[in-house]
């Protein structure tokens, strides 16, 4: 059994790492800089305009590959078996999730923590849904994906209870061909951080 100060630990060395991470990200997004003087711009090239995939770190394919990994792991949040029991929720999550986050999971404050619990004190079997909403952060080797969750009865064909889970940021990285959730954070905590002036 952990202890409330090994979990704390914890949770602060990975919201550490997933700030990091973001950062580092954002940063890669913009180390171009300015283009030089006289450099041609987009719309001065003279033919027609680039698509908007052609501006991006990543090609359109890997971007959805993005997309879909992050949506997986939205969707495996928001799906329950209280006969399963915590364990079996939690290893479900590492299989999207690298190795540092997949360690993290089950840490008291942790997204997945607080999905959790709630879904366990629904104590019903659901099925988790995953809305992808905007992309913030993309560069060629991270993406971060804003997913909408929602947990629906399991079986209930869509017309049962709907449980809104909240805005969840999820952060990936790639991994070889594989893109892997290295951290998820609520937005509305994001939010709260920004109205105390801590990032």
């Amino acid at each position: 059994m952990r202890t409330p100060f090994l979990s704390r630990d914890r949770l602060a060395v990975a919201m550490i790492v997933a700030l990091l991470a973001l950062v580092a990200a954002f940063a890669a997004t913009r180390i171009g800089g300015e283009p030089q003087a006289g450099a041609p711009r987009p719309q001065e090239s003279g033919g027609a305009a680039a698509p908007m995939s052609a501006l991006m770190p990543v090609s359109d394919r890997e971007f959805r590959r993005a997309v879909e990994a992050a949506a997986e792991h939205g969707r495996l949040m928001g799906t329950f078996d209280p006969a399963g029991g915590g364990e079996a929720y939690f290893d479900r999550l590492r299989t999207t999730a690298d190795t540092a986050y997949a360690g993290n999971l089950d840490v008291e404050g942790a997204a997945a923590f607080s999905v959790h619990r709630r879904l366990a004190e629904h104590g019903r079997p659901t099925e988790g849904r995953a809305r992808a909403r905007v992309a913030p952060m993309v560069s060629a080797e991270a993406v971060t994906v804003e997913l909408a969750l929602t947990a629906e009865a399991a079986g209930g064909g869509g017309g049962g209870e709907v449980l809104e889970l909240g805005t969840y940021h999820v952060s990936l990285r790639r991994d070889g061909g594989d893109w892997l959730v290295m951290g998820v954070s609520d937005t509305a905590d994001i939010d709260a951080m920004r109205g105390e002036g801590l990032i």
